[in-house]
């Protein structure tokens, strides 16, 4: 036997033994890589129906709370014996416990598919003693003779500062101090709209405004049932101008009594030169405050028939009024809706869409 043939075949049959595993190698390598793609697809579909699976244990365990807690809530709601408030404060916290940014007024709640939603808010429950709240804290409450719901108080100044920051308006200042419960004021007929068109689209964003209902100025009429008067249907703004004589907003006697409302200072009846908190004074039947003084409001009307041109009514005086006819309820005051000054803001009311 030759010793080198021996020994120069066992280096052979090394190199063959490694060339083999290296292609063995590099063919599990490709085989491998051929079938990541599918073992991702595997992964990712095992990954999925896991997830899936999560979703629905968790969206059952939120239904089942949602369900109690919901079924608690109307055992307070329906009762007969919890107060308003008590209604009020239950269905604040059926909201935190369920993770829902509920609407400040008590409505109806319904589980979806994929969770909880607002299914129904309604106005016609509130009242004088249960005000309609929204999101900027404004109160709305029912005036006989009307379908809308009005603001108690004269839009504050902390009310238009969030339109004012939020669409990035200038606002030009009465140049006097004021709080934010001050009226909002130096805001014309078009910025006054314009408000009540922004505020109807957040609340109706944020699922806290039901549908077909929005912001708006009063009308003529509907300011006039809200400070008592029972005036004509027909009839322009300015043919019903001082007609009801000697109806104020405080009652029948003049001058006003201590406390009637903001007016100029010479009529001694209030401690305010200028603007003064909204609701300083009593409010009227209806719970609404300053219809009489502190300053002037908006309405939606035109003041007459004027082809050529809109002035647009205003209603309640101010604090810088003293004459005896600008104090009646019947007054009307008027001038061009892009007209502002110091003397002028404005009320919302809460009602249907003509077209809802």
């Amino acid at each position: 036997m030759n010793p080198t043939y021996g020994s120069q075949s066992g280096k052979a049959s090394s190199r063959l033994t490694a060339l083999a595993a290296e292609v063995a190698r590099r063919a599990e390598a490709e085989a491998r890589r051929q079938q990541e793609p599918a073992r991702q697809q595997a992964e990712a579909a095992r990954a999925a129906t896991e997830a899936e699976a999560r979703l629905r244990r968790e969206l059952a365990e939120r239904k089942a709370k949602f369900e109690q807690l919901y079924a608690l809530y109307q055992q307070v709601r329906s009762s007969g014996q919890a107060t308003a408030s008590e209604v009020m404060e239950a269905w604040l916290e059926l909201g935190r416990e369920l993770g829902v940014q509920v609407p400040a007024y008590p409505g109806e709640l319904e589980w979806e598919s994929d969770g909880v939603r607002v299914k129904e808010l309604r106005l016609d429950v509130a009242a004088r003693e249960r005000p309609y709240e929204n999101s900027l804290g404004m109160r709305f409450v029912p005036v006989l003779g009307t379908d809308a719901l009005f603001s108690i108080w004269l839009t504050r100044v902390q009310d238009y500062k969030v339109f004012v920051n939020s669409t990035n308006r200038t606002w030009e200042l009465p140049g006097f101090p004021q709080d934010p419960t001050h009226p909002a004021v130096r805001i014309d007929w078009f910025e006054a709209s314009s408000f009540c068109d922004w505020l109807t689209q957040q609340e109706r964003c944020a699922g806290r405004l039901p549908d077909g209902a929005r912001y708006r100025l009063p009308s003529d009429r509907e300011w006039s049932d809200a400070v008592g008067l029972d005036e004509p249907i027909e009839g322009t703004p300015k043919a019903k101008k001082r007609k009801a004589a000697g109806r104020y907003p405080w009652g029948r006697n003049f001058p006003p009594p201590q406390g009637a409302g903001n007016y100029h200072p010479n009529r001694k009846v209030d401690d305010f030169e200028h603007t003064s908190p909204v609701g300083s004074f009593a409010a009227n039947q209806f719970g609404i405050f300053d219809l009489g003084g502190n300053v002037w409001e908006w309405c939606e009307d035109c003041f007459d028939e004027d082809k050529f041109r809109c002035f647009k009514v205003l209603r309640g005086a101010s604090y810088a009024d003293y004459e005896p006819d600008r104090m009646l309820s019947s007054y009307r005051n008027c001038n061009l809706p892009h007209h502002s000054d110091r003397s002028i803001g404005f009320r919302c009311v809460l009602a249907e869409s003509p077209n809802s």
